[in-house]
């Protein structure tokens, strides 16, 4: 009797292991019958205080409640589902129906897309999400790269602009000379042409690298995380920089569940994702501020370039940043200029509408703290 039940124990665990790895597997069928709500299985590797998260909760409960719990959803937070590596992979897979990614995770997928993380183009996160969802909707070659995933791209929520922390006060790119600088992607090349030494350690050990100096500052993150991380103890002094938006959290949708919605259902997440990049906006400010009183608190320091360094800093900066991308582009056979041109000309165009509500952090900082 036990040999048999451990035969069928191997045979059923054989049976979903083979689904999973065919992408057959679907965390909960999709309903949406007369009577019966469409049950929907939401997940995200990140936390779910965190901005963008917070946004994607709201966008979920407001589906329900504008639906008349037509839509329900069971919720999966901090990758108790999915984690970084796997996330637009499992949704693509149906493991969850939808989900809160950061393509930078899977360069390799879509790396047309990951012109997101081309900085020095703009600080201002609100217009560098509307630039990239335009994006996206008007240029084949990304729509071609998201399907390819067999996902659905509802929009992107840009960080707020990132930070760089140093141990010690610099104002000047001549400062940043011989020291090791925590940089990745395209933020490397730039402070590499800038005269540092970028080094590329995960970021959960960046505090113990800071504390024992093996590095003298680091980049690529936005303000929140910062803090969370508490970096602001080994590396005191934060400094308000050019480089800008760095970095994207995306909704996705597995694809099949997408189109197996009733046209109403799916009429109602377009127009709630719509909504979504100002709540976004509302709620990454909040967050950011909420940090900034603990970084002051705790006797951080904030060190603001003068316009003209700022320059210097786009100026040395910019070309290889971007070159970064290009390269990674050129490797599968694609030319990333035209759309690189396409993007700075709708960060333009978003810009000059002239409704973004964005105010960064450090205008909070300025006008309640003096600095």
């Amino acid at each position: 009797m036990r040999k048999k039940m451990r035969f069928l124990m191997f045979v059923a665990t054989g049976a979903i292991t083979l689904l999973l790895v065919s992408g057959n597997f679907n965390a909960q069928a999709l309903e949406c019958t007369p009577g019966k709500p469409c049950n929907l299985v939401f997940s995200t590797f990140y936390k779910e205080d965190f901005a963008a998260v917070k946004v994607a909760t709201w966008l979920m409960d407001e589906i329900t409640r504008r639906s008349k719990g037509g839509v329900v959803f069971k919720k999966y937070y901090s990758g108790s589902l999915l984690g970084a590596l796997d996330t637009m992979s499992g949704c693509g897979k149906g493991m969850a129906d939808l989900v809160i990614d950061s393509p930078l995770y899977s360069p390799d997928r879509v790396p047309m897309f990951i012109i997101e993380t081309v900085c020095f183009l703009t600080e201002d996160p609100w217009v560098h999400g509307k630039a990239l969802n335009e994006l996206v909707a008007t240029e084949d070659i990304l729509k071609k790269e998201w399907k390819d995933q067999n996902v659905h791209y509802f929009y992107s929520n840009s960080v707020t602009p990132c930070q760089l922390a140093m141990r010690k006060k610099i104002t000047k790119m001549e400062e940043l000379k011989g020291l090791k600088i925590r940089a990745i992607g395209p933020q490397a090349g730039a402070f590499q042409a800038m005269g540092a030494i970028p080094v590329g350690i995960p970021f959960p050990e960046v505090y113990d690298a800071l504390s024992k100096r093996t590095i003298d500052g680091v980049d690529t993150f936005p303000f929140d995380i910062g803090v969370i991380y508490k970096l602001h103890e080994v590396a005191p002094y934060w400094v308000k920089n050019p480089i800008g938006c760095f970095g994207v959290q995306t909704l996705l949708m597995n694809l099949k569940t997408y189109n197996s919605l009733p046209s109403d259902i799916r009429k109602l997440f377009d127009e709630v994702a719509e909504e979504a990049s100002d709540k976004y906006i509302e709620e990454a400010m909040a967050n950011d501020r909420r940090y900034m009183d603990i970084f002051i608190k705790d006797k951080g320091n904030i060190v603001e370039l003068t316009p003209e360094e700022s320059q210097r800093w786009i100026n040395v900066g910019k070309e290889p940043a971007a070159k970064w991308w290009l390269d990674l582009v050129a490797k599968k056979g694609f030319d990333g200029k035209p759309t690189l041109k396409h993007l700075q000309e709708l960060i333009e165009k978003w810009k000059k509408t002239g409704k973004s509500k964005y105010s960064s952090v450090f205008e909070y900082s300025r006008t309640k703290y003096g600095q």
